[in-house]
This record gives structure tokens, C-alpha cells and sequence, in this order.
């Protein structure tokens, strides 16, 4: 029997009663979203919603790679709702276009 072991593409994702901050579980928790992009290397994205509407940011670069990732997460991000990505590719390319998560009409 042949058994093949595929690896994922993790996703996170929060919902909150108000407001707060993902650096926690980006940067400083056990299993922290940003060494997951290690094995996760073909892009990433965050996607957090506000009181005006969805704000989006995303790069076909590894999260560990990004040189705006940390100020991004650490100033920026904020919200009730709050989705992010790491890819690892099995199909297409890394590129902005097949970088996760991706806006649909607003």
C-alpha cells in the first residue's frame, strides 16, 4: 500500500466581540502563524474587516520573508473579523493572483 502525505495550506481565522490584534498568535505563540509560512513558503495574506469595510493586504513572498508583515500585523491590523493565509502551492505559481485570501465585489 502507498500512502502519501500531502501538506496543507494553513489558514487562520478570528472572530471576535470587539476589536483586537493578531501579534499574538503572528509572532509570539507556541505555534506562531509566522513559522508556519516556513513550510507554508509560495505567498500570504490577511484580510480584516472595520468599521468601513474589508482591508487587504497579501504578497506571494513568504510571510517569514516579508519585510512588511510585522508592522503590518503589529499597527494596522485590527478588527472583529480577521482571516489570513499561508500557501504552499500545488498548483499556479506564487504570484499576487493566486495569493490567498482574495476579495470578491467588496
Amino acid at each position: 500500500m502507498l500512502v502519501r502525505c500531502i501538506s496543507l495550506c494553513r489558514l487562520f481565522g478570528l472572530i471576535a466581540n470587539k476589536p483586537v490584534d493578531v501579534r499574538y498568535s503572528f509572532y509570539l505563540s507556541p505555534r506562531k502563524f509566522e513559522d508556519l509560512s516556513k513550510d507554508n513558503p509560495h505567498g500570504w495574506g490577511v484580510a480584516w474587516l472595520t468599521d468601513k469595510g474589508w482591508e487587504l493586504f497579501k504578497e506571494p513572498i513568504p510571510l517569514h520573508e516579508s519585510s512588511r508583515a510585522r508592522d503590518l500585523i503589529e499597527k494596522q491590523v485590527r478588527g472583529r473579523i480577521i482571516i489570513s493565509h499561508v500557501r504552499k502551492a500545488s498548483d499556479g505559481s506564487p504570484s499576487f493572483g493566486n495569493t490567498h485570501p482574495w476579495q470578491y465585489r467588496g
